[in-house]
C-alpha cells in the first residue's frame, strides 16, 4: 500500500516536487516556483505518496473589505498515473478544511460544465454548483 499524505507546501519542498516539474518543466521552473511559495497571499499543497509529490492545489486567499478573506482555488493538478484512484477528492477536501480552519469564510473554485470528472470530483468532495447562468468574463493582456 502506498503512503498517502497531504501538506502545504513551502519553499523547501521544492525538491520533493521533481515529478511535478518534470511533467511540465516550462509550466513549474523551480525558480519560479520558489517565488511563487514566498508570496503570503499564496497556498500550495502537495499530495506526497512515497515521499514524492505527485499532485498539486494552488489557490489564493482574496481579501475583501468585510475583512473576511475568501479561499480561491485555481488549479488542481494530479499526475495522470494517480487518477481515478480517489486522490482527488481526498485532496481538494483537505483544501477546504485546511482553508475553514485557517479562518477563511468561503472556499471556491471555477470550472467549466463540460469538465465533467472535474465537476464529479468537486461534487464528491462536497462542492455545490448554485449558479448554473453563472459566466466568468476574462480579458487577455
Amino acid at each position: 500500500m502506498q503512503d498517502i499524505n497531504f501538506k502545504r507546501l513551502i519553499a523547501e519542498d521544492i525538491a520533493l516536487m521533481k515529478n511535478i516539474i518534470e511533467s511540465d518543466g516550462k509550466k513549474f521552473l523551480p525558480q519560479n516556483i520558489e517565488k511563487f511559495l514566498a508570496d503570503d497571499r499564496v497556498y500550495a499543497f502537495g499530495v506526497k505518496i512515497n515521499n514524492k509529490i505527485m499532485g498539486l492545489i494552488y489557490g489564493y486567499s482574496l481579501i475583501r473589505m468585510d475583512n473576511k478573506p475568501m479561499f480561491y482555488i485555481h488549479e488542481v493538478d494530479i499526475l495522470p498515473e494517480y487518477q481515478n484512484m480517489g486522490i482527488g477528492s481526498k485532496f481538494i477536501k483537505y483544501v477546504i478544511e485546511y482553508a475553514k480552519d485557517n479562518g477563511f469564510s468561503k472556499c471556491f473554485l471555477i470550472t467549466e460544465k463540460k469538465n465533467y470528472r472535474a465537476c464529479r470530483i468537486y461534487e464528491k468532495a462536497g462542492g455545490i454548483n448554485t449558479n448554473d447562468d453563472e459566466i466568468v468574463y476574462s480579458y487577455k493582456f
